[in-house]
């Protein structure tokens, strides 16, 4: 990165959004805070990840030309037990939506995270004075019981400040290096943003941070914890057959 690239002023940010069942949340919040940004020059790329048809239409029921939707035609195959899916769910529609992605930028986001409304203008601002390939931002986890995450709490493991989805920000050059679909192997053993920020620091990616909420992390639904533990407590609960 350092030496090879040169900062360039582009402002179309690309949101690759991996979903399955959650439309209903992903159109009444997480789309409605993405396309009420300060920043306005945004596409949405909603990619299905073997979603039922019937759901997609209320996607298509936005009528706003800045989403685009990106259905894959079969389910992707995740590991079976909740703690090494919830390392790598997502991988396959992500790398499918960066693929088709135009933006300068990549913004990722959850399917039901909610950013406020300067998220995107203050991480670009940033990354413009710092000249950085990517910028990682503050987030509220819950809405219960509110707890704030900052950058700084990754430095101790990569060497720099980061935080993963739905505050972070970087070049779609970056964005392109692909999540991995192996990286809850015992060979890895992480999920797979920390995969790609370790992959990313190897390669002398240029990292910042803004020490500010730019988004929040609701809890996921069904349950009372949001991220990690939510998700793993959701899928705890689903039949079976969901991880065939």
């Amino acid at each position: 990165s350092r030496g090879r690239r040169h900062w360039s002023d582009g402002q179309l940010v690309s949101f690759p959004i991996a979903t399955y069942d959650r439309i209903d949340i992903l159109v009444e919040r997480t789309i409605p805070s993405i396309l009420a940004q300060t920043h306005s020059e945004v596409e949405i790329l909603v990619v299905l990840d073997g979603t039922p048809s019937d759901m997609a239409q209320k996607i298509d029921q936005l009528q706003d030309e800045r989403i685009r939707v990106v259905p894959l035609k079969r389910r992707t195959r995740y590991p079976r037990t909740p703690e090494e899916r919830w390392m790598v769910a997502g991988w396959r529609p992500r790398n499918r939506g960066v693929r088709k992605s135009r933006g300068q930028w990549v913004y990722w986001i959850s399917d039901d995270d909610v950013l406020l409304p300067h998220a995107v203008a203050d991480l670009l601002a940033h990354a413009r004075a710092e000249e950085a390939e990517s910028v990682s931002g503050g987030y509220q986890a819950g809405l219960k019981n509110p707890t704030p995450h900052y950058p700084g709490e990754g430095i101790e493991h990569f060497g720099v400040p980061i935080s993963g989805p739905p505050a972070w920000i970087c070049r779609s050059y970056v964005a392109k290096m692909r999540w991995n679909r192996l990286s809850w192997v015992k060979k890895h053993n992480r999920p797979s943003d920390y995969d790609l920020f370790e992959r990313m620091v190897r390669r002398k990616v240029r990292f910042s941070s803004l020490q500010s909420i730019v988004a929040v992390q609701p809890e996921v639904e069904g349950t009372e914890h949001s991220g990690r533990k939510g998700a793993i407590q959701a899928w705890s609960q689903a039949s079976t057959k969901e991880f065939k």
